[in-house]
């Protein structure tokens, strides 16, 4: 008897440590050579509940009180089980097949819409994924500063109309017929507020396109203007230098607190230009921002192609304030979200599984939540946008007067 209570003792502190399949086995070897111990046989009982065998359980704990009519623990831990047995349900062998069946078609369902949102991520960013840079038709700072394609050449109509509306503008009539408070022209595009109309169509989208990457990938706003005079809008600026910064102030171009928005403008009949800074930006890129407009843009416009100056000069800013960051850099916070999605996922099943239906429902509705999060994060991307119809606003930054300016 001694040896059979040692024997009890040991199994029982296996247990405690959590080694319940080893701790199990232990009483079961000693039920089987005190085949009377109740307490052997609820401690098994114990064993299967503790690593989720309810059945097995419930016919172990069953078994004590029939062995022993009036045993206190097996009845309190029966009244804790979970669910009822399959049987006791009336649940057959199919409905359980049909039950891991449904299971399995959840997971899959789960699976397949997470690959969904990624590929759609992919094709409606295709700049945040390195792999599939390379294909993309994103001329290079050679190719927006050389000579004219073929079809800028042969576009000869688009050209000339496209002089027309310089020469009109160049009239002395203003730019634009809608003003801030400041007297200044209101802005009515995210990248493009080319009032002087000098940008051709083709060149505009490609700026566009080019500067809403960097928005979505930085949060760096940065916009291009051009204007016909600063004298045709009545402010008291009489230089480009101010009236860029004020006009920079006005729109609050750039993110707070980083400050770090750029406005590329150009004054087609002052024949001036100016690069203005946000305040983030420390004097080191004055000099950058003079050698953007002396090495890049004033040779287009010396030519009067404005158009190509313009866009050759974004794209140019774009290279010397933004940096390459890592896919991960970029994806860090929608993989966190991604991985809670599927452990909620995980963990709702397992309570469906276990008979735990409600903590299950909650963890689904936690993964639902959060796969909204999810889609809300990769249409946000990295930028804070403000734009509604017919106008704009931008990120609320401030400019101390930094940049540089040029003429020809």
């Amino acid at each position: 008897m001694s040896n059979n209570q040692d024997a009890f003792q040991n199994a029982a502190e296996i247990a405690r440590s959590g080694s319940y399949k080893q701790a199990l086995a232990e009483f079961r070897a000693l039920r089987f050579r005190d085949p009377g111990n109740v307490e052997v046989l609820f401690m098994i009982g114990a064993c299967h509940y503790r690593m989720g065998n309810f059945e097995e359980a419930r016919e172990t704990w069953a078994q004590v009180l029939h062995e022993e009519p009036g045993h206190a623990k097996a009845s309190r831990w029966l009244n804790k089980l979970p669910v009822a047995t399959g049987a006791e349900r009336g649940e057959t062998d199919e409905g359980r097949d049909s039950k891991r069946i449904w299971h399995k078609w959840l997971f899959a369902i789960v699976f397949v819409l997470g690959i969904g949102i990624f590929v759609v991520d992919m094709l409606q960013h295709p700049y945040s994924y390195p792999f599939l840079r390379s294909w993309l038709v994103n001329p290079s700072l050679e190719e927006t500063t050389g000579k004219p394609n073929q079809s800028e050449v042969a576009s000869g109509n688009e050209d000339e109309s496209w002089k027309d509306r310089l020469n009109e503008k160049q009239q002395g009539q203003p730019s634009d017929s809608v003003r801030t408070a400041g007297g200044y022209p209101a802005p009515v595009d995210e990248y493009v507020n080319d009032y002087a109309g000098v940008i051709r169509p083709e060149d505009a989208k490609a700026i566009r396109d080019q500067l809403g990457r960097v928005e979505y990938q930085t949060g760096i706003e940065i916009t291009v203007v051009t204007i016909g005079s600063i004298r045709d809008y009545g402010t008291a600026d009489s230089s480009i230098e101010s009236f860029a910064t004020h006009l920079f102030n006005d729109w609050g171009i750039g993110q707070m607190p980083r400050n770090d928005g750029v406005l590329i403008l150009a004054a087609i009949q002052d024949r001036k230009c100016r690069i203005e800074l946000g305040a983030g930006y420390g004097f080191a890129y004055n000099s950058v921002m003079k050698d953007v407009i002396d090495g890049t843009m004033i040779p287009h416009f010396k030519a009067d192609n404005y158009s190509q100056g313009l866009k050759a000069g974004a794209f140019d800013v774009v290279t010397r304030v933004t940096q390459p960051i890592s896919w991960y850099e970029f994806h860090k916070w929608h993989i966190a979200v991604g991985v809670l999605i599927v452990i909620c996922i995980i963990a709702g099943i397992s309570c469906m599984i276990s008979g735990k239906t409600g903590w299950g429902w909650i963890f689904f509705m936690y993964a639902a939540a959060l796969l909204m999060l999810l889609i809300k994060m990769l249409q946000a991307g990295h930028s804070s946008r403000g734009w509604g119809g017919g106008g704009s606003s931008f990120g609320g930054g401030f400019s101390a007067g930094g940049g540089a300016s040029g003429s020809w």
